[in-house]
């Protein structure tokens, strides 16, 4: 349940809540049952100083999901529709 937490405050862009977790212990290379990163949802839902925040903490910017989609894909992608 932690794991789904810690994406939910990713999306809202909670990133005091995020940092939490991090120093937690929960990874920023993490990845949901379709292989997104917490970085592709950040970007996707605009989450800017999030994006910020995981890319600080060591989250690969080059990433990918399942799907071969980086977070600049999502970023682009789900901002503009």
């Amino acid at each position: 349940m932690k794991k789904a937490e810690f994406f939910d405050a990713i999306v809202k862009g909670n990133t005091e809540v995020v940092s939490d977790y991090i120093d937690e212990g929960m990874s920023v290379l993490e990845r949901d049952s379709h292989g997104n990163p917490p970085l592709y949802f950040a970007a996707m839902n605009g989450r800017i100083e999030t994006l910020k925040l995981l890319i600080e903490k060591g989250a690969l910017v080059n990433c990918t999901n399942q799907s071969n989609r980086s977070p600049l894909f999502a970023a682009a992608y789900f901002q503009k529709n």
